[in-house]
């Protein structure tokens, strides 16, 4: 699970934002935040974030910051290892510092971030500079301890020999080799020994997915499961049921097109007692994304991983992105304490009916380009009064009351170069 992402100078980030799972000691959807194993020691987390700002506000960016991270893990393990991971996963290869100064393009792009695996909470840094690892630090903490202070794992600064814990003295290694300046260490250690704590850490970064609907590219990306996995199929179809959509079952069949083989799939409708197959490109592009997005879900409710999703509501009806919610926030349908982040332009679902205060979150840009993050419930009044749950968040938000104006209310007041008002959507 993801407790807490704080990243700096990263595309359109200029300053360091924080991005907290860490549920506040508040009264909504209690039973829905996933409990601490050691409430004294360790906060309880939320198992769903929904990100929501303009367009160009950094929304996606934060999602890709993480990813970015993610991807500097794994890509150096899939290349040293020739690892083959699942195929909810997509990858970012470079980092991209804020552009629009002369300052922040040679200075360092730094990422922390702080998960928690069934028997410790690890924090993770890596700051680079030109793909260059400038500093690296890997740090343990059991959540069965009385003591919170962190086990190092190792720690490394550029131009100077990595320092190493106790896991790599256990594995009795005691120095490493001269490593790549753009390897992360992490990755190496996975690699080349046998550190349980090691393998505990990337075996997390393992389980996370990652889709991007934003691109497109992902839209006509469908995944079924193979025969060798009838539960996974069973549960796929069990999902399409509840969310009504009318799928009795699909096929899939083997084609040979220009000397290449190619899986073309067909849905089953079940019509009285005939079943009728469709391709699947007949079907609306709701259920095609469906078809995309699902077994994602499934795979990270299974294994309890972090799963994350750009703009997830694009061709979705409001009431399945809620029921989409709802997998991750019901208990009985995420037993292993799966997560969802996820962008919208979907305010309707920005309702204390659907979410907390603290799982609603805002990017947007300032008057210098540089994107911010904050969280709904982290703002107050001039009275220091919170955003109250008998607010109706989606008009708050509409009317630019929570910082992140989409825009709408200065597009609607917008006067044409000879000075007359433009029609409104309302007036035509």
């Amino acid at each position: 699970m993801l407790r807490l992402f704080s990243f700096e100078n990263y595309k359109s980030f200029r300053g360091e934002a924080t991005f907290s799972m860490q549920a506040a000691g508040i009264s909504e959807f209690t039973d829905s935040v996933l409990p601490s194993p050691n409430p004294d020691k360790f906060p309880d987390l939320l198992p769903v974030a929904a990100v929501y700002g303009p367009n160009g506000g950094g929304k996606s960016t934060l999602l890709e910051a993480l990813v970015c991270l993610i991807s500097k893990v794994l890509l150096p393990v899939r290349t040293l290892k020739g690892s083959r991971f699942h195929p909810f996963l997509s990858f970012v290869d470079r980092t991209v510092p804020f552009l629009l100064d002369s300052q922040s393009r040679d200075e360092p792009t730094r990422f922390e971030i702080y998960f928690r695996t069934e028997e410790a909470e690890f924090e993770y840094i890596l700051a680079l500079l030109n793909e260059k690892i400038l500093y690296e630090s890997l740090y343990r903490t059991r959540l069965d301890t009385k003591r919170m202070t962190p086990v190092m794992i190792f720690e490394r600064t550029a131009g100077e020999a990595p320092q190493l814990g106790s896991p790599f003295r256990r594995a009795k290694v005691r120095a490493l080799p001269s490593v790549n300046d753009t390897l992360p260490l992490i990755a190496f250690a996975y690699c080349t020994y046998h550190i349980p704590e090691i393998i505990e850490a990337v075996t997390w970064f393992e389980n996370c997915f990652t889709i991007n609907y934003s691109s497109g590219r992902k839209e006509s990306s469908i995944f079924t499961f193979d025969k060798d996995d009838p539960q996974g199929k069973k549960a796929f179809l069990t999902l399409l049921d509840k969310l009504g959509i009318p799928i009795a079952d699909y096929k899939e069949e083997s084609v040979e097109v220009d000397g290449k083989d190619h899986t073309r799939i067909y849905t089953l409708h079940q019509i009285g007692d005939e079943q009728y197959p469709l391709p699947i490109q007949q079907e609306s592009q709701g259920t095609i994304k469906l078809f995309s997005f699902l077994p994602a879900a499934i795979c990270s409710l299974n294994v309890g991983g972090v799963m994350l999703v750009d703009e997830l509501d694009a061709k979705l009806h409001p009431q399945l992105l809620r029921a989409i919610i709802r997998l991750y926030t019901d208990p009985k349908t995420n037993p292993n304490h799966a997560q969802l982040i996820f962008t919208s332009q979907d305010v309707s679902s920005m309702r204390s009916e659907f979410l907390r205060r603290d799982e609603i979150w805002f990017a947007a840009r300032d008057e210098e380009s540089a994107s911010s993050l904050w969280c709904l419930y982290d703002l107050q009044d001039a009275r220091g009064e919170r955003v109250k749950t008998t607010t109706a968040y989606d008009k708050q938000y509409l009317e630019g009351r929570y910082g992140a104006d989409p825009y709408l209310k200065r597009m609607m007041d917008w006067r044409a170069p000879n000075g007359t008002v433009s029609q409104t959507a309302e007036e035509k």
